[in-house]
């Protein structure tokens, strides 16, 4: 039996549009920043230290101004009265000078005593006492002022345009199968 069979693949077509994204517009921005600088002030008083050494110094003779004029006053008025003193002790010896005594030469013997050395030697460790130390502490005060950063940037616009895709599908050529059967004309009986 003669059989004729026929066939065509079904084919399938696609169509694609790819989906789009425009963007439009500057998407670039300037940053804008305003600052404050912080600021710290400091008040600071030093410290002082204090030496009072006139305790010292007035052991040692050394003295300060007032206390110099005062002691050269005083010593200065005890001699003109020792002076006077001697001047007129001297006057009344010459006074007497008929007695037959030799004034003159007494006199002498009285004012070389008064050019003598008549000192001592002392060795002594000065000064006995020690100075007067005060300490006056300092302080440092302090003012912080914090610093600002305020963002003054504006955000710039952006238009954006969305296309979507889309994929179609067709058959772009039909399938089929054909069988036929086709006698054949020529028989043979064996």
């Amino acid at each position: 039996m003669p059989i004729e069979i026929h066939s065509q693949s079904t084919l399938i077509g696609m169509n694609t549009v790819n989906a789009k994204l425009d963007i439009y517009g500057n998407g670039r921005q300037s940053l804008q920043l305003h600052t404050e600088q912080p600021q710290l002030n400091l008040e600071i008083d030093k410290p002082v230290i204090k030496i009072d050494q006139s305790a010292c110094f007035a052991e040692t003779g050394l003295k300060t101004v007032k206390q110099l004029i005062r002691d050269f006053a005083n010593q200065g008025y005890q001699k003109a009265m020792e002076y006077i003193s001697k001047t007129a002790s001297q006057g009344n010896m010459m006074k007497d000078i008929h007695s037959g005594d030799d004034v003159f030469v007494t006199i002498a013997e009285q004012d070389a005593d008064d050019f003598a050395d008549k000192g001592e030697l002392k060795l002594v460790s000065l000064p006995k006492s020690r100075p007067i130390i005060t300490l006056e502490r300092g302080s440092v005060k302090m003012n912080y002022i914090k610093g600002k950063v305020v963002n003054q940037t504006t955000v710039a616009s952006l238009d954006t345009r969305y296309s979507p895709g889309k994929v179609e599908i067709f058959v772009r050529q039909q399938g089929y199968i054909n069988m036929e059967y086709k006698p054949s004309s020529f028989n043979k009986y064996v």
